[in-house]
């Protein structure tokens, strides 16, 4: 972070934690606990300035991130729902005027087997006020998942979502800068990303977008390279400068090495005049 002549220059890093909590004797996501320590020291020694954290589900797991070294957050999700929104926003500047858009849920067939309809998918927004540059908006979201690429059932429900959330955070944003991110559930490869720049026709992304991925190999939970559902946006006159993998090594737990989530994190150098 800090400004270079009059440009102000800050990063940001979205990662999907893959924080499913246990159902009965099932273990959705393996070593939760293990995994949310090592993001933790991650996120102390690094330099991203706003950390857009999604399927942390558990309220014990976001009340452990925010002590990570970021003195201020965005958590509107329910301690009392078993799952809510699952996410979570950390900054190292100062936040006003949170809110939150929820989703209408899907009603169907494949609830009890996808999970959807418990999961309440969603978008949180916050101004972020650094004490050196320009106040601007930082919202993110995770929206509906792709289950089957070749019959994609919520492939309607995941636009109508992007609308609602491009829309709703570009009029809290007014005429200030903002910053976009999240696990969109869309690849570059999929029919809704040329939908989605045109409806961010005027934001900026890294270069490094194009030839990237975030569910891939060697990442031991794939086989194939499954794309980059995980991105980051700003609007003009931001510049999305340089983009990157990261939080992918694997770290080690009793002389096995473990990834910290089926995701590989996605960081942005932005810069702002």
């Amino acid at each position: 972070m800090g400004t270079a002549g009059l440009t102000f220059i800050f990063t940001a890093l979205t990662f999907n934690f893959w924080g499913l909590p246990e159902v009965g004797f099932q273990v959705l996501s393996p070593l939760r606990v293990e995994r949310r320590e090592a993001l933790c020291e991650q996120l102390k020694k690094a330099a991203w300035d706003i950390v857009f954290l999604q399927e942390v589900w558990l309220a014990k797991d976001r009340e452990a991130l925010k002590k990570c070294g970021y003195p201020h957050s965005i958590d509107k999700d329910s301690a009392r729902l078993p799952l809510d929104s699952g996410l979570l926003t950390l900054s190292r500047w100062p936040l006003e005027q949170a809110q939150r858009l929820t989703y209408s849920q899907p009603t169907n067939d494949l609830l009890s087997l996808d999970g959807e309809g418990i999961a309440r998918k969603s978008a949180i927004i916050a101004r972020v006020l650094p004490p050196n540059g320009p106040a601007f908006w930082a919202a993110e979201t995770h929206l509906i998942s792709v289950y089957d690429e070749k019959n994609d059932t919520y492939l309607l429900r995941r636009r109508q979502q992007l609308q609602a959330f491009v829309f709703w955070a570009k009029q809290r944003a007014g005429k200030e800068a903002l910053v976009i991110g999240g696990d969109f559930n869309i690849a570059l490869h999929q029919p809704l990303w040329k939908e989605m720049k045109e409806m961010l026709n005027n934001f900026s992304t890294a270069p490094e977008n194009e030839d990237s991925c975030t569910i891939c190999p060697p990442n031991p939970l794939h086989e194939v390279n499954e794309g980059k559902p995980d991105h980051l946006f700003i609007s003009t006159p931001g510049v999305a400068e340089k983009g990157a993998v990261v939080l992918d090594k694997p770290f080690e737990v009793d002389k096995e090495d473990v990834p910290l989530s089926d995701h590989y994190g996605w960081e942005t150098r932005f810069t702002l005049p």
